[in-house]
């Protein structure tokens, strides 16, 4: 029971830095699209450029509800492996640096 639990906390670990360097991927997409649309705007950008771009970041977006989920199901057998509902999930958060 302890090696599942142990594998359980690390995988929480692992998704919980998937989805924050996720989100920071987000974030630098969201700001280079904002920088494309400003020198489209100018004129010093192409229309294909911004487009490209936007496609990316929906891209990267799309990547993030999935790993809440699994984040959500890992925390939900964090649960039932210490014998509580899915409800009254553990108080603490698993990161790869602890």
């Amino acid at each position: 029971m302890l090696g599942l639990g142990l594998t359980a906390v690390i995988q929480e670990a692992n998704l919980r830095g998937q989805l924050q360097v996720t989100r920071q991927i987000v974030d630098v997409e969201t700001r280079l699209l904002n920088i494309l649309r400003r020198q489209f705007t100018a004129g010093q950008a192409a229309e294909a450029d911004v487009r490209q771009q936007e496609a990316a970041l929906a891209q990267a977006e799309q990547t993030v509800p999935p790993l809440e989920k699994q984040l959500a199901q890992q925390r939900n057998q964090l649960s039932a492996l210490l014998g509580r509902l899915p409800a009254d999930e553990p108080g603490e958060e698993f990161r790869l640096p602890d």
